[in-house]
């Protein structure tokens, strides 16, 4: 084979290599549109989906939360003066009575025995003179013995009768207790370490879980002078404000309830849902997530005030309206593209 033979072999085939190469998608081919797609997409950050509200301004109430029961002002234990028998107790439990109103009747237990005694002599009386004598003798003694009349010191409703006709009781026997509902008040068990936080005129709000209603007001009235040393709670009366004739009703007395005592407002702050708020008690620190051009971004807040749904909060770039995370907050990373409802975007 001459010399030019083989240079044309040699271009030949180089020739055929370049077109194998240019035909091949594996060695330097043109890429087609889904290779484009698939790595296009392999960048793009996939949108979490969030719920979002709106930082609000309003105002928001540092509060002391208490428990205690409803009692009364006028409130009775009604005692036997002396030891003897009942003789009637027409009045029941439940029922209203006004003052002057005769709750009990009792003989005394001398009168009693006189009374006993001359019936006795009466039975075994065995002629007709003898049982004239003893029937003259019993008929002095009821008229002479007369019972001793129970009455309610005001206008009032029956609790807790414990004594009824016919019953034998002794001297300071409660028999029943009477009780002025319009008096109630509410007595809170206060722990002695907020009662610097406290003082007359405070108002709150109360909650009974008897009652379907919401929130009873009220306002405090008075701070007791005394501690307990067991429960280091102090007494304190809190006056009903809003109780409506029908609430007042269904509130009877040792019945229990829960206040929140107002201490302090802060007023125009900006707040957010207690859900809101993302805290780390190892590194202490408190964030909130903003999201921001569709990204979520953590941000650094301080906290003051707080009830059972709203924390106050104060920070660089946090202004009102601005939208925050509620749900999934603490397990969003920092710099995610989010979705918002589309109501709130």
């Amino acid at each position: 084979m001459n010399l030019h033979d083989r240079k044309f072999r040699l271009l030949t085939s180089l020739l055929f290599v370049a077109v194998i190469s240019i035909l091949s998608p594996g060695c330097g081919g043109k890429k087609s549109a889904g290779d484009d797609d698939e790595a296009a997409s392999s960048n793009v950050q996939p949108v979490v989906e969030v719920e979002t509200t709106p930082v609000v301004k309003t105002d928001i109430a540092a509060t002391v939360e208490v428990t205690g029961k409803v009692d009364a002002v006028r409130r009775q234990r009604i005692l036997s003066p002396v030891s003897g028998i009942v003789l009637s107790f027409p009045q029941l439990e439940g029922q209203s009575v006004t003052a002057g109103t005769v709750l009990a009747e009792i003989r005394t237990k001398e009168s009693q025995s006189a009374i006993a005694g001359a019936e006795a002599i009466l039975r075994s009386a065995t002629t007709p003179e003898l049982r004239q004598q003893a029937q003259h003798d019993l008929d002095l003694a009821n008229n002479t013995q007369t019972a001793l009349k129970i009455t309610a010191g005001f206008n009032g409703v029956l609790a807790n009768r414990l004594i009824g006709p016919g019953e034998l009781v002794s001297e300071n026997t409660e028999l029943v207790t009477l009780v002025d509902l319009s008096s109630i008040y509410f007595s809170a068990d206060v722990p002695t370490a907020t009662l610097h936080s406290l003082h007359a005129g405070q108002h709150c709000e109360m909650n009974f879980p008897s009652l379907a209603t919401a929130s009873v007001g009220g306002v405090v009235e008075g701070i007791g002078a005394q501690s307990d040393v067991q429960t280091q709670t102090v007494k304190v009366r809190i006056r009903f404000t809003s109780l409506s004739a029908a609430e007042r009703t269904l509130l009877k007395t040792d019945m229990p309830g829960s206040a929140a005592i107002v201490t302090s407002i802060h007023k125009g702050v900006l707040v957010v849902p207690r859900n809101a708020i993302i805290r780390d008690d190892e590194k202490k620190t408190t964030e909130i997530v903003v999201v921001r051009e569709s990204v979520a971004i953590r941000v650094p807040v301080q906290t003051g005030f707080q009830n059972d749904s709203l924390v106050e909060i104060s920070g660089n770039g946090i202004i009102q309206d601005t939208r925050v995370v509620t749900t999934g907050a603490s397990t969003l990373p920092d710099s995610t593209r989010v979705k918002q409802p589309a109501a709130a975007e």
